[in-house]
């Protein structure tokens, strides 16, 4: 994992419909999606050039819904990478409203300093807009904190 402290994160143009075409098909069966954005630094520019789907279990129950990834998954995913390329971001749906809930919070893949946490409201199905309908959290000294448009609007970039 590296320290997402970056000025610009730049996102390939294929990666939005990729990432939600696989969320709102979840969301179709009423389930959550979870896909890891992957890059590489360079000139302290990240450039996310793929999606990474990784092994799953999405579950709905009377309590809510909720999509969770093994370690043995996650495993999966940093062997998979190539030189140089990181996991920048994990992207995940939520049902409605975007927030951290308890299980995004404990999620130890993706709870390092820096890290990018990005939930898409309504199961995809309302797009993502250059990620300001979304809810945006990097993880800064042992806390989610949530990004305001301003900031969003200023670490992202799309081409």
């Amino acid at each position: 994992m590296k320290n997402n402290n970056y000025e610009k994160i730049v996102v390939k143009e294929n990666i939005i419909p990729e990432t939600l075409d696989f969320l709102t098909k979840q969301g179709k069966k009423g389930l959550e999606g979870r896909v890891y954005w992957v890059g590489k630094e360079k000139n302290n520019k990240v450039h996310i050039k793929k999606v990474i789907i990784p092994k799953q279990i999405a579950k709905k129950t009377i309590f809510g819904v909720n999509v969770s990834v093994s370690r043995q998954s996650n495993v999966d995913v940093t062997r998979s990478l190539k030189d140089n390329e990181f996991v920048v971001a994990k992207v995940h749906s939520h049902p409605k409203e975007a927030f951290i809930s308890k299980t995004d919070a404990k999620n130890p893949f993706f709870r390092h300093q820096g890290a990018i946490s990005i939930i898409v409201p309504h199961f995809g199905n309302r797009g993502i807009k250059d990620l300001l309908n979304c809810g945006v959290y990097i993880y800064d000294n042992n806390e989610w904190k949530e990004l305001a448009k301003r900031q969003i609007k200023k670490l992202f970039s799309f081409e």
